[in-house]
């Protein structure tokens, strides 16, 4: 796990992330999206970023090392929409995506 948050966080620094397919991600209680009036459900944690593409790509390429149980999956990507909120709206794509990935990463220490 430790090589791909090293080669995640060198991809990011490069600016060679981009986002995927994917605009937004939900799940786990979280939403990443690009629309501050998307609605949600009671209890959501909306995190409305312009690069809510990327995030749910960097989610897609970080899911698969993961291992984190049914609960702990909903506290992991609550940490990660927290540290994207803390960016506040002016951040820059760098920023946001660093803090993302630290905020996994600071989770499965």
């Amino acid at each position: 796990m430790q090589n791909t948050m090293e080669q995640l966080e060198a991809r990011i620094r490069e600016g060679a992330y981009t986002a995927g397919t994917e605009e937004e991600w939900g799940g786990a209680d979280v939403i990443f999206t690009k629309d501050a009036d998307r609605p949600c459900h009671a209890g959501d944690l909306k995190a409305v970023t312009p690069y809510a593409g990327q995030i749910a790509r960097l989610i897609g390429d970080l899911k698969p090392h993961l291992t984190c149980d049914y609960f702990s999956k909903f506290a992991c990507y609550r940490q990660m929409a927290e540290a994207v909120i803390a960016c506040g709206e002016n951040a820059g794509e760098t920023e946001v995506l660093l803090a993302a990935l630290h905020a996994v990463a600071a989770f499965i220490k």
